[in-house]
């Protein structure tokens, strides 16, 4: 028997069997799921707000796309990170969103809620 997560969705994703196969490739040291979590993790920790969170990922050299509100332009609703080389076989970077990095890197609940820097800060 294996040990599973609690059924409340709050244990990370594991990196699927594709993601192990491209780490084990040369140059590969993680799955670029676990790393984006890992660089998505610290940058959040280390921060005190929205900008300097978005600009922590910027600087480490990660794909990072922003998602904003319909109702409020301004406003960001989410966002998702790529590793740079990570890409599909047509040469689309491998987006994530900060759920399916982590349940504490997003907000629960709605979709169009606003990104809540208490609720990313957490944990």
């Amino acid at each position: 028997m294996r040990s599973t997560a609690p059924r409340d969705r709050t244990a990370a994703r594991a990196p699927t069997r594709a993601e192990q196969e491209k780490a084990r490739r040369p140059g590969g040291a993680e799955a670029p799921r676990a790393e984006l979590r890992r660089i998505v993790s610290l940058a959040a920790a280390a921060t005190a707000d929205e900008a300097e969170f978005f600009g922590r990922l910027d600087r480490a050299r990660v794909l990072m796309r922003k998602q904003f509100s319909v109702r409020e332009p301004g406003r960001v609703t989410g966002f998702a990170v790529a590793a740079v080389g990570d890409v599909t076989a047509a040469g689309a970077p491998v987006w994530f969103g900060g759920g399916k990095l982590a349940a504490d890197l997003t907000l629960p609940g709605t979709a169009g809620r606003p990104l809540s820097w208490e609720g990313i800060r957490k944990k």
